[in-house]
């Protein structure tokens, strides 16, 4: 049986008369191992496909209108690849230039799932975009991609995108050239189309932000790691650093702590968003203005309790934050702190305003300490597979009380007091004003989701010159329950992957 659930945050005051607005379902679709072990890749992906037609089923059913549904990545077709068994489970995916509708195609090269994908489209009238496994057979060698398909309310395929960082995906290939993929709609936007680990690097995310793309979709199996990379974490401060407007889609994977779904409309404000320990199928549906620059969403940084304490039963990866510089932020009583900090040639300025409240001090609980920390240099991922370049600076909430605690959480939410109030963060840091440059604002609550961006601020400056950019990220609003604060900024000419 299906189970949905939807969230609907929009108020009618934010629609102004006459503005054209577009509705859309974000579906977090259950990793079910114990499908993919006891069927076959072919009968898995069959039966996915149905699984995802009686979704959007439901949600049109319950929606008089949709324009545009998006499911996750790697919950239609399993690896491994590389096997007779799992090339059936794999379709050939048409170029959009050839205006191809697979459900009305004979061809047999389009397998039965991905046909019915595409009269899943045509019937319920929406644009629907999913996660495959692709093989083509282009210049006689047969190769495996991980690729994102879209089909327009006909069911023809009018965008294929195939990944192109892949994370410890062994039997799929990469294009020979980063593909910059985007299609248009008939409700008048353009979308650009990347996956996963793809938000870390400059192409093709970043090369599409500067052809003047405004509005993604980002499919995603994301594996979360504290205390800078969680899920709606990673993905606000895209959207926020980017001032674009992003529309994420998570796979549910529990044991991974994976999960999460966010809609997030630039420098302006986070419209929805959801991660929660799901072993069901979930949807955010939205309606989604047409003008966001115009909105003046309230500014809140209450967490959700019964969330946080969800968030025990996840698995999450931590940083190593060994190789940081860092300082411990001395909390004894109300206390404006002011400090520069560096690693090699790279320093960031911190002004830090904390109040220490004696009364949310209680019997027996934990508390976390507090670091600054600086990192200039290269960082690790993927088991060492994987190396790029940071340029991060920021404060983490700590465990215990050495720097390799940082990044780490208490296992139990019940057991933790929260003394500490910010009353005010600013972080600033000089980065080179380069094309290969990017930082971006990146927060975290103990509830796992990130400080709004109706409260804070996110200001670029650059010097006269035009050869450095000094950014600065802080608060408006004081914040409690802080797990992270910080600048994440790359720099992918150093990478070295």
């Amino acid at each position: 049986m299906f189970k949905c659930a939807f969230v609907l945050l929009i108020s009618s005051l934010w629609l102004e008369k006459g503005v054209i607005a577009y509705d859309v379902a974000l579906v977090e679709y259950f990793y079910d191992t114990e499908i993919f072990l006891n069927l076959s890749p072919l009968d898995a992906a069959n039966r996915n496909a149905k699984k995802y037609n009686e979704i959007v089923g439901a949600i049109k059913h319950d929606h008089e209108k949709l324009d545009l549904v998006v499911f996750p990545e790697a919950t239609l077709v399993a690896e491994p690849l590389d096997t007779p068994s799992g090339r059936l489970a794999m379709t050939f995916v048409p170029k959009a230039e050839s205006n191809i509708i697979p459900c009305d195609a004979s061809n047999k090269k389009y397998s039965d799932f991905f046909k019915l994908l595409s009269c899943t489209a045509r019937k319920y009238r929406t644009y629907l975009v999913v996660n495959l496994k692709e093989k083509d057979d282009e210049g006689g060698v047969l190769k495996f991609y991980n690729t994102d398909v879209v089909f327009d309310r006909d069911g023809k395929v009018i965008a294929r995108y195939r990944k192109n960082n892949l994370y410890l995906e062994p039997d799929t290939n990469r294009p020979k050239v980063p593909e910059l993929v985007t299609f248009e709609t008939d409700f008048g936007k353009t979308f650009g189309i990347f996956t996963c680990f793809d938000i870390i690097f400059e192409s093709p995310p970043i090369k599409l932000v500067r052809k003047g793309v405004k509005n993604f979709i980002f499919p995603t199996l994301w594996i979360p790691e504290l205390p800078f990379l969680t899920t709606n974490q990673v993905q606000q401060m895209w959207a926020q650093g980017n001032d674009v407007n992003l529309l994420a889609s998570g796979a549910a994977l529990p044991r991974f702590g994976s999960g999460g779904l966010g809609i997030y409309l630039g420098n302006n404000l986070t419209l929805a968003k959801a991660v929660t320990p799901r072993t069901d199928n979930f949807y955010l549906y939205e309606k989604i203005p047409d003008k966001t620059n115009n909105l003046n969403p309230a500014c809140s940084t209450k967490i959700n309790d019964k969330t946080a304490k969800e968030m025990d039963k996840y698995t999450l990866y931590i940083e190593d934050l060994t190789n940081y510089s860092y300082e411990k932020l001395d909390l004894e009583g109300p206390k404006t702190i002011n400090k520069k900090l560096c690693q090699k040639d790279f320093c960031c300025d911190f002004k830090i305003e904390v109040d220490k409240v004696s009364a949310n001090t209680k019997m027996n609980k934990k508390t976390y300490e507090y670091f600054m920390v600086i990192r200039n240099g290269l960082r690790t991922y993927g088991n060492n597979v994987y190396r790029n370049a940071l340029e991060t600076c920021g404060i983490v909430a700590c465990p215990g009380p050495t720097i390799k605690d940082c990044g780490k959480r208490f296992p139990d939410y019940d057991e933790i007091s929260w003394p500490i109030s910010f009353q005010k963060i600013s972080i600033s840091g000089v980065f080179s004003n380069s094309e290969k440059n990017m930082q971006f604002p990146n927060s975290l609550l103990a509830d796992f989701s990130p400080i709004s961006p109706a409260c804070t601020a996110w200001v670029s400056e650059t010097d006269k010159l035009r050869s450095t950019v000094k950014k600065t990220f802080s608060t408006k609003n004081p914040v409690s329950k802080l797990l992270t604060f910080a600048i994440f900024g790359r720099n992918y000419a150093m990478d070295a992957n």
